[in-house]
């Protein structure tokens, strides 16, 4: 019995490295990041699309931006940029996606708009999502 218990938790030790994503591959990447999932319907009422409507919205508004991740600005912290502008985005390790992202990646973010200091806005992305 102890050895078939050994057995399995070598056996789990050994496959639990394979859960882990690629993350983002890009300028200044970093380590790989573990996969994320979610509601992937369409987005609430009254959420903003573009980097431009983020730059106006209000505290906590919902976003749903289609664009690149373009660098790795530190840590969490990295620039996304869509059409119509550019905008600081922060991302936990465990919001990205199983595939690998790099600046020449189309990715979806979902989150919501955060108010800085001295009037800067940045998005708090919930989930990370590849554009096929």
């Amino acid at each position: 019995m102890k050895l078939k218990l050994l057995l399995a938790s070598a056996v789990l030790a050994a496959s639990s490295g394979l859960a882990f994503a690629a993350g983002y591959t890009g300028p200044d990447s970093g380590r790989g990041h573990k996969p994320a999932s979610g509601y992937t319907g369409p987005s609430a009422p009254g959420s903003v699309t573009t980097v431009a409507e983020a730059m106006k919205a209000a505290d906590d508004t919902p976003a749903v931006l289609t664009g690149y991740i373009t660098q790795r600005l530190r840590k969490e912290h990295y620039e996304f940029k869509d059409d119509s502008g550019i905008i600081q985005v922060e991302i936990d390790n465990d919001e990205w996606p199983a595939q690998a992202v790099s600046e020449t990646t189309q990715v979806r973010l979902y989150g919501e708009v955060e108010h800085k200091k001295r009037g800067e806005r940045e998005i708090d992305v919930d989930r990370v999502e590849i554009v096929q």
